[in-house]
C-alpha cells in the first residue's frame, strides 16, 4: 500500500495530513490518523485526471495495440474495453504504469476478497437459492464467460498460455462493479466506467456526507462532517439494497434502509393492449422505480440491482421504512407497488370489457374506465367510484401480487432444509443477511394483501364480508331461494353431489358457476328475497338479493347476447363473439346442456327445463364466468395453483 500512496503523490495525488491508509479482515480502507481529527469540510482526497483509468486511456491502448479500427471505437462496449485493457495492465507486471494500484487491488487469487458472488462456492450459494440474487449471479457469470469468449475469438494475445485470461477477464470484470464509476457528465465523450486511484479506498457508508468535486485538473473528495482520530473515513455512493452492494461490492449493511425486492417484467404488451398501454403510461407520467437521480456532485456506481435484460424492466417493492418511502396509492395494501407494476397488472389482469373501457377513454368517450388514474397530486387513484370502494380489476390486482408474492417466497423457503444452522464465512453472512431481509420484505408485504382478502370474503368474523365477493360456498347456499332448491338439485342429477369440496376437487368449479348464472338469467330477478338458508343475516341476504338483480342488469348489457348462428354469419366479430366462436368452448357448453339434460329428466318442474336454455345461452353466461371471475389466492396458508380459489365478482 505504501507503493499505491508514493506513486499516486509521484503523479500528482494528495491526500490530507491527517489521513492514513489502514486494513484489516475485509481489505484496506482510509482512516483519521490517531491523535488526529478533521474539521467539517476537509479535503480528504485530490486524484488527477492523469492518473485515472478512463476512456481516453482505454481507447489510446486499443489503438497503439492495433485491437480496434479507428471507425469501430462508437460500436465498441466501453466496460468491455476497459475490462480487457485492465487485464492486459495486469498481464505486463512491474511494466505497466498503473502497477502500484492494480497491485493493491484484491489480486486474481485472492479469493478471501473477493466477496462478490461470481466467486461464491457451492456452499455460499445456498444461502441465496431462490432469490433474485442467484438469477443474477447465474446471469452475470454466463455473461462474462462469452465475452471473454468473443474477446478470446478477437484478439490472439489472449492465446497466450502464459497466463489464464478466462480468469483474468472474471478477475477485472468484479474489480470494474466494485470499483468504477460512472464517467461526469461530457458532452464531448459518451458515458463510461472510470477507475479512481485511492479514492476507492474509501469505503461506503449511506449516512456519510460526502462529496466529489470535478475541476479540469481532477477530482477531489470532501467530507461535510468532522471525524474524530482512529475513525474510519466514509465514502457514499448514494441509496443501495443489499442486493445492489452484494453482487457489486460483496458486503451488506445492518438494517438497510434502502433494500427492496424486485419484479422483473417483460416490456412488451399484447398486441391488442398496446393502445391501453400507451394511455397508461402517458397518464402516469412518473419517474420510473429504482431509478434515482445520481448525486450531482458524485459519480453513481456503475454497479447495478441485477443484470437486467433488455426486454425487462424491474419493478421494486418498497417498504415504508424504507429510504425513499413507499409510493402513493390512495389503496392501503398497495402502498409498497410502485404505480408502473399495478398499472401493468390491471392491463394485463382486464377482461374485455374493462379493456373496451380503456379505449373509450383513447377515444375521448366520457364514461370513465374502472380503473386507475393519476390525479393533479399525483396520487394513484381508482376513477368511476369512491376510492375506497371494489372493482373486479382491483381485486384482481390484489390477488395477482398476493399470489406472486407467495410464489417468490416459497421459491426461497424451500431450500431451508439444505442450509446449515448458521453462515460460516463472509460470504455467507452476508448472503444470509441479504436472504432474510428479502423474506421480510415479501412476508411484511404478502401480509396487509391476505388480510384485506379475508376480510373481503368474509372470513373475518369480526369485520362484515363484501357482498360482491361470490364463492362457491355462497351459491351453494345464499342463492334466492326461488333458485336455490332447483340449482343444487340439477348439480345433484348431473353432477352426483352439491358438497363445495367435491366440486372444488373435481375441477367443475366453473361449470358450476355458469349452471347458477342460467339460473339467474331465468329467474330474471323478479322474485321475492324468500328464506335465507346459509349463516347470512336477513338484512345481509336481502341486501345480497338486490346486488344480484342489479347486477343481472349490467351484466346483460356488457355481455349482449347473440345466437351462435348469427355470430357465425357475421364477417366482423367483436372479441367476445370470437370467444363464443371457439370450438372448445361450444364443446365444453355441450357437456354443460348433457348434465342440465339429466337433471330435467328427473326434475320436470326444475326452473333449468326450460328450451331458453340453449347451448347459445349457455354460452354467454360461460363467457360471463370467465370474463367477470377471479382467482384468489388460498387463504389458508397453502401455495400453488392447485389451491385457488375462483370467485364470482358482482360489478355494478
Amino acid at each position: 500500500m505504501d507503493d499505491l500512496v508514493a506513486w499516486f503523490k509521484l503523479y500528482g495525488g494528495s491526500i490530507h495530513p491527517s489521513v492514513e491508509t489502514a486494513s484489516d479482515a475485509t481489505g484496506y480502507h482510509l482512516r483519521v490518523r490517531h491523535g488526529q481529527s478533521l474539521p467539517p469540510g476537509s479535503s480528504i482526497v485530490f486524484c488527477p485526471r492523469k492518473i485515472m483509468i478512463n476512456w481516453s486511456k482505454v481507447k489510446m491502448m486499443l489503438l497503439e495495440q492495433n485491437l480496434f479500427e479507428q471507425n469501430l471505437f462508437r460500436e465498441i462496449d466501453t466496460h468491455k474495453a476497459t475490462r480487457l485493457f485492465l487485464m492486459l495492465e495486469w498481464s505486463k507486471g512491474i511494466e505497466s504504469f498503473y502497477w502500484a494500484y492494480i497491485r493493491a487491488l484484491p489480486q486474481p487469487d485472492e479469493l478471501h476478497l473477493l466477496n462478490t458472488p461470481t466467486y461464491y462456492e457451492s456452499a455460499d450459494e445456498k444461502w441465496i437459492l431462490g432469490t433474485n440474487m442467484h438469477q443474477a449471479m447465474t446471469q452475470r457469470r454466463a455473461q462474462w464467460q462469452q465475452e471473454y469468449e468473443w474477446a478470446a475469438k478477437e484478439w490472439e494475445m489472449l492465446y497466450n498460455p502464459k497466463h489464464d485470461w478466462a480468469k483474468l477477464y472474471i478477475w477485472a470484470a468484479t474489480i470494474l462493479s466494485s470499483r468504477a464509476f460512472r464517467s461526469p457528465p461530457s458532452t464531448v465523450q459518451r458515458e463510461h466506467p472510470i477507475l479512481i486511484p485511492v479514492f476507492d479506498l474509501a469505503n461506503h457508508c449511506p449516512s456519510a456526507r460526502a462529496s466529489w468535486v470535478w475541476n479540469q485538473s481532477g477530482c477531489t473528495l470532501f467530507l461535510s462532517d468532522a471525524v474524530e482520530g482512529g475513525a474510519q473515513i466514509w465514502n457514499n455512493y448514494g441509496p443501495k439494497s443489499n442486493e445492489e452492494l452484494i453482487l457489486g461490492y460483496g458486503f451488506s449493511l445492518f438494517r438497510n434502509a434502502a433494500d427492496q425486492y424486485g419484479i422483473a417484467t417483460t416490456r412488451a404488451v399484447p398486441a391488442k393492449l398496446e393502445a391501453v398501454a400507451s394511455y397508461v403510461s402517458r397518464a402516469m407520467e412518473i419517474q420510473k422505480p429504482g431509478q434515482n437521480k445520481p448525486d450531482a456532485h458524485r459519480p453513481a456506481p456503475i454497479v447495478q440491482a441485477s443484470d437486467q435484460a433488455p426486454d425487462q424492466e424491474i419493478h421494486w417493492i418498497r417498504l415504508q421504512n424504507h429510504i425513499a418511502g413507499d409510493y402513493p396509492n390512495t389503496i392501503q395494501v398497495l402502498r409498497a407497488f410502485p404505480p408502473a407494476l399495478i398499472h401493468k397488472i390491471a392491463i394485463v389482469v382486464a377482461n374485455d370489457r374493462e379493456i373496451a373501457a380503456f379505449k373509450n377513454e383513447l377515444a375521448g368517450v366520457k364514461k370513465e374506465p374502472p380503473d386507475l388514474k393519476m390525479n393533479s397530486n399525483k396520487n394513484l387513484v381508482w376513477t368511476n367510484e369512491p376510492h375506497t370502494q371494489l372493482t373486479r380489476n382491483k381485486l384482481n390486482i390484489i390477488c395477482h401480487l398476493a399470489m406472486l408474492l407467495q410464489k417468490y417466497q416459497s421459491n426461497i423457503i424451500r431450500y431451508d432444509s439444505i442450509l446449515p444452522p448458521s453462515p460460516q464465512n463472509a460470504k455467507q453472512i452476508h448472503a444470509a443477511r441479504y436472504r432474510r431481509g428479502q423474506l421480510h420484505i415479501l412476508t411484511t408485504v404478502t401480509a396487509p394483501l391476505m388480510n384485506e382478502l379475508r376480510v373481503r370474503m368474509g372470513l373475518d368474523p369480526t369485520k362484515p364480508r363484501d357482498l360482491r365477493i361470490v364463492r362457491l360456498d355462497h351459491i351453494l347456499l345464499e342463492s334466492p331461494y326461488a333458485l336455490l332448491m332447483d340449482f343444487r338439485a340439477s348439480l345433484k342429477c348431473g353432477l352426483g353431489t352439491r358438497d363445495a369440496s367435491k366440486i372444488r376437487r373435481n375441477n367443475w368449479v366453473e361449470m358450476t358457476f355458469t349452471i347458477w348464472v342460467c339460473g339467474l338469467w331465468l329467474l330474471g330477478g323478479s322474485d321475492a328475497p324468500g328464506e335465507v338458508e346459509g349463516s347470512m343475516s336477513d338484512e345481509d341476504y336481502v341486501e345480497f338479493h338486490d346486488i344480484l338483480r342489479r347486477w343481472l342488469t349490467f351484466i346483460q348489457a356488457a355481455y349482449p347476447y347473440t345466437p351462435l348462428r348469427l355470430i357465425r354469419r357475421s364477417r366482423l366479430l367483436t372479441e367476445q363473439d370470437s370467444a363464443l366462436c371457439d370450438e372448445s368452448l361450444f364443446q365444453t357448453v355441450l357437456s354443460y346442456q348433457e348434465l342440465l339434460g339429466l337433471n330435467a329428466a328427473k326434475n320436470i318442474c326444475s326452473l333449468y327445463n326450460t328450451p331458453e336454455l340453449d347451448t347459445d345461452r349457455l354460452a354467454w353466461a360461460l363467457c360471463v364466468v370467465r370474463g367477470e371471475g377471479v382467482m384468489v389466492p388460498n387463504l389458508e396458508g397453502r401455495v400453488g395453483d392447485e389451491w385457488d380459489e375462483f370467485v364470482l365478482f358482482l360489478e355494478m
